[in-house]
């Protein structure tokens, strides 16, 4: 059960991160900046990372390392 929240925060926590960069990138882009924009970008970005680091973390703490991957 560990291993497969770990697996989803890593996948979810990835791909909010390139999400939130993405949306930083399309406030920047704008003649006037978008703040608002760009603060969405920034915090999905964060969170993304948060999760994905704590995915990670989670991962390696629930799998023995000595046992093979099927």
């Amino acid at each position: 059960m560990g291993a497969e929240v770990a697996r989803w925060l890593i996948a979810l926590g990835a791909v909010a991160a390139w999400t939130g960069i993405i949306v930083a990138g399309m406030g920047m882009s704008e003649l006037v900046p978008g703040w608002e924009l760009i603060q969405r970008g920034v915090l999905v970005t964060v969170a993304g990372l948060v999760a994905l680091v704590v995915g990670v973390l989670l991962y390696r703490g629930t799998n023995d390392a000595d046992t093979p991957v099927r």
